[in-house]
C-alpha cells in the first residue's frame, strides 16, 4: 500500500497561507510515498492575458520563491514527487509563443527550469499530462461545467477511466459502473485564491478542499 498526497489549485501567491501550513504539517505526519502537485500551484499572474492590477506585487520572482519554498517543504517527506502542469503554469508557454517566439524551445526558459523543479526532485509533465495511480488517473483537468459532478462525468467520458482532477474550483463526484467495475471521477478543487482578497476571482463562496490522500495498491505509470 502506497500513500499519495495530491494538492492542486493553490494559485500562489493568492493562496491561504494558514491552510497551506496545515497541509505541510499533515505531510510531515503521514510521510506519503508520493506527492503530486496537480496543476495551478502558482498563478503565473504576470503571464496572464487578463487585465492586471498595476499595484499587485505578484511578481514572477515572488511566485518562484514561494514555489521553491513549497517544494523544499514537501520534498523531504516523499520518495516520488510530481508537478503536473495546469492551465496557469501553461501561461508561461503561451506567453513565450506569443511575445518571444524566438526563445521558445530553450530549456532554460521552460517552466521546470525557471522554477527549479529538479533542485527538489520534482518531475514535470506539461499541461494535459497525467500520472496513473493504479486505475486512477490524476491530471489537472481541462473541462469546466456549471454543475457539481458534471465536470467529473465529462472527464470520464473523455478519458474512459476513473479520474481525479482539479481546475473547476468546485467539489463533485460521479460514479459509473461497467464490466470492469465502478469508475469514480472525483473533482478535487481549489482553496487558494477563492479565499484571498487580492485576486480578480474573489467571490463570496466558501472554499472547497484542495487536498486529497490516495492509498494505492497498484503500480503507477
Amino acid at each position: 500500500m502506497k500513500t499519495w498526497l495530491i494538492i492542486n489549485d493553490l494559485q500562489i501567491p493568492f493562496h491561504d497561507a494558514l491552510a497551506l501550513r496545515v497541509v505541510l504539517d499533515f505531510a510531515r505526519q503521514i510521510k506519503p510515498y508520493g506527492i503530486i502537485l496537480n496543476g495551478d500551484i502558482i498563478d503565473a499572474y504576470q503571464f496572464s492575458e487578463f487585465d492586471k492590477n498595476p499595484l499587485e506585487k505578484a511578481t514572477v520572482l515572488v511566485e518562484q520563491r514561494l514555489a521553491r519554498w513549497l517544494m523544499g517543504s514537501l520534498a523531504p517527506h516523499a520518495t516520488e514527487r510530481w508537478w503536473l502542469g495546469g492551465n496557469h503554469e501553461d501561461r508561461l508557454r503561451r506567453y513565450m509563443w506569443k511575445h518571444a517566439p524566438k526563445f521558445a524551445g530553450l530549456a532554460e526558459l521552460t517552466f521546470p527550469a525557471l522554477f527549479h523543479l529538479g533542485d527538489h526532485g520534482f518531475k514535470w509533465k506539461e499541461y494535459g499530462g497525467h500520472v496513473m495511480l493504479g486505475k486512477l488517473m490524476v491530471t489537472h483537468g481541462s473541462i469546466v461545467s456549471k454543475h457539481s459532478g458534471v465536470s467529473g462525468k465529462n472527464h470520464l467520458e473523455k478519458y474512459g477511466t476513473s479520474i481525479l482532477h482539479g481546475h473547476t474550483h468546485r467539489l463533485g463526484v460521479y460514479y459509473k459502473r461497467d464490466v470492469r467495475g465502478v469508475h469514480q471521477p472525483r473533482n478535487m478543487f481549489d482553496h487558494g485564491q477563492w479565499t484571498g482578497n487580492r485576486s480578480r476571482w474573489v467571490t463570496e463562496r466558501q472554499p472547497d478542499p484542495f487536498l486529497t490522500v490516495v492509498n494505492c495498491q497498484y503500480p503507477h505509470i
